[in-house]
């Protein structure tokens, strides 16, 4: 059985377990140590970023991170930044069971629409499975020299 339930503090050691381990999967170098700490900061904070984790037999197998953001429509959306499920646990139902969540929460809060971006052909085809629709938005990046060169045009 796996229970979704929200992040609190006392999640922090699961947490920063999966969060190491999705940094690994997209390639990317392990965060520093005081990123790290503002991360759980920022999940322990009443507004901003939230995080739900996915558990089965005591054990921390995925997360979603999200945020409520508008517009939508006229309305307001759960824009997901990650799912992120441990490769273990892949095809045990986390996944779902953390999108379902999520639906849930939404529905309870006022939030119209789920927003959320992916790359991946069987993350597709997951998404697909559940319902979901490619609204054909191309997602951008900005980082390293052109974010420099774009916030020294900031006249403040």
């Amino acid at each position: 059985m796996i229970d979704v339930r929200p992040y609190g503090v006392r999640d922090a050691t699961a947490f920063l377990t999966l969060y190491r381990d999705c940094l690994a999967h997209y390639g990317c170098d392990p965060a520093p140590t005081d990123t790290e700490q503002e991360v759980l900061n920022e999940l322990a904070a009443p507004h901003g970023t939230f995080a739900d984790i996915a558990w089965t037999n005591g054990q921390a197998v995925g997360f979603t991170c999200w945020l409520r953001v508008f517009p939508a429509g006229s309305g307001f959306a759960f824009y997901i930044k990650e799912l992120y499920v441990s490769e273990t646990a892949r095809g045990t139902g986390a996944g779902r069971a953390l999108m379902a969540k999520l639906a849930a929460r939404a529905r309870t809060s006022g939030a119209e629409q789920l927003r959320w971006e992916t790359g991946g052909t069987l993350a597709r085809k997951f998404y697909a499975a559940l319902g979901a629709k490619d609204d054909g938005k191309t997602h951008y990046t900005m980082e390293g020299p052109a974010l420099l060169a774009l916030a020294d045009q900031d006249g403040a």
